[in-house]
């Protein structure tokens, strides 16, 4: 939601847009220029609407839906299936089944980080960044970068309390990180130095 605006990503019918609080719809599908019609996320900032889908990529929209871009392997994902999609600023982070997809140019070029920089686990479920800190869900615990995703430190390989956990889902605020597991919700209120389940 943005302002008076509502974004719906579906399993089927692609993006349903309302720019007055949800009394009329727009519906962005296939056939006006998204990848695809199964979506696994939406983000908007400013213009720009960006969609991720589940195995076609992702699509970008700069002008509010008028017209779409899409982005898949060939233009330097690890794979199409992707699972969420966060930005900040000009940077795109997609949560992809092969690692993570990242553009620094508003998906001009891109480019796709492996598990053995750091991020743990090549299949990420979840992505949230605020400012330069993103933090990502994935087969293996969390991973979190405070700087630009140029650099990834993974909890699980730190904490005992995260070990062997697949991660569902990610939000953060200040310090506060919550995380939702295969053994139920996990929250820390110390940016991850320690963690209470909530089962």
């Amino acid at each position: 939601m943005s302002g008076s605006s509502i974004y719906l990503a579906t399993t089927n019918q692609g993006l349903c847009v309302s720019r007055d609080a949800g009394s009329t719809w727009t519906q962005y599908s296939k056939d006006k220029g998204l990848a695809d019609n199964y979506l696994t996320g939406v983000t908007v900032s400013g213009n720009y609407i960006y969609v991720s889908t589940s195995n076609k990529g992702i699509s970008i929209s700069r002008n509010k839906g008028s017209s779409w871009n899409t982005y898949d392997m060939k233009d330097g994902f690890g794979i199409g299936i992707t699972r969420d999609i966060s930005v900040s600023g000009s940077n795109i982070y997609v949560a992809t089944m092969n690692g993570l997809s990242t553009s620094n140019d508003n998906g001009l070029t891109w480019t796709n980080t492996k598990s053995n920089i750091g991020i743990g686990g090549n299949q990420i479920s979840d992505i949230q960044c605020i400012g330069s800190r993103v933090m990502m869900a994935t087969g293996w615990g969390t991973a979190t970068s405070s700087n630009d995703g140029r650099s990834w430190e993974n909890t699980a390989l730190i904490r005992e309390e995260l070990v062997g956990f697949s991660v569902d889902c990610i939000a953060f605020s200040g310090q506060t990180i919550c995380i939702g597991t295969s053994f139920g919700l996990m929250v820390s209120p110390d940016n991850g130095s320690t963690w209470t389940n909530h089962n």
